[in-house]
């Protein structure tokens, strides 16, 4: 898993630690111009800070909403990724992950109900981790998901030390950051990360 892994016909990025920071500015260029848990995980500047607009919708009713939309089962899920990416998310996830190591500490940036934090631990995984900004959408990871830690917080100040996972990754929540704030979450999950980056 040394340097950047491209799958072009699904628009799918696969980054190394190493190869992200570089690419970062190339890949969040191309972004913007497109759109318009244990105790010892915490660092001592967790998010608890000042907020903007879109947030505070994601934190109330539009959040809400979203993630009622959100509730699906694993079939559909299945059908919805194969539909955006051309793959089912079974089988994007056993391309990615069947052989990486099961112990891993793995954070999700935007877990909302954690769908795909319940598909990690089908297939083994035992250290999940999720950071969400909406509190309904926690409530039901935490009340549907046994043995996945989510808390609350947002991409753009994730309440964890440095390089405290293996692997930081995010699907579909990077098109609902502004634009103008796009490297400082993509730098949060650089710095949360101590060996993989995965975006979607």
């Amino acid at each position: 898993f040394g340097g950047i892994f491209t799958e072009d016909l699904r628009g799918i990025k696969y980054f190394s630690r190493q190869s992200f920071q570089e690419d970062v500015k190339i890949f969040s260029d191309s972004y913007t111009e497109n759109i318009m848990i244990p105790s010892d995980a915490f660092s001592q500047e967790a998010f608890l800070g000042t907020t903007n607009f879109q947030e505070e919708q994601w934190r109330g009713s539009f959040g809400d909403s979203y993630t009622d939309r959100n509730l699906v089962s694993a079939v559909n899920l299945d059908h919805l990724t194969r539909q955006t990416y051309g793959i089912s998310q079974k089988e994007l996830f056993e391309e990615f992950f069947s052989q990486m190591d099961k112990s891993m500490k793995i954070l999700e940036v935007g877990s909302n109900v954690g769908g795909q934090l319940s598909f990690l631990q089908k297939m083994g995984f035992k250290n999940l981790y999720g950071v969400e900004i909406n509190q309904k959408a926690i409530d039901i990871c935490r009340k549907n998901n046994k043995d996945i830690n989510v808390v609350y917080g947002t991409a753009l100040e994730l309440p964890f030390k440095d390089n405290y996972f293996d692997m930081v990754f995010t699907a579909g929540l990077l098109i609902h950051i502004d634009p103008k704030k796009i490297n400082r979450a993509l730098n949060e999950i650089y710095r949360c990360s101590r060996k993989y980056i995965w975006c979607l």
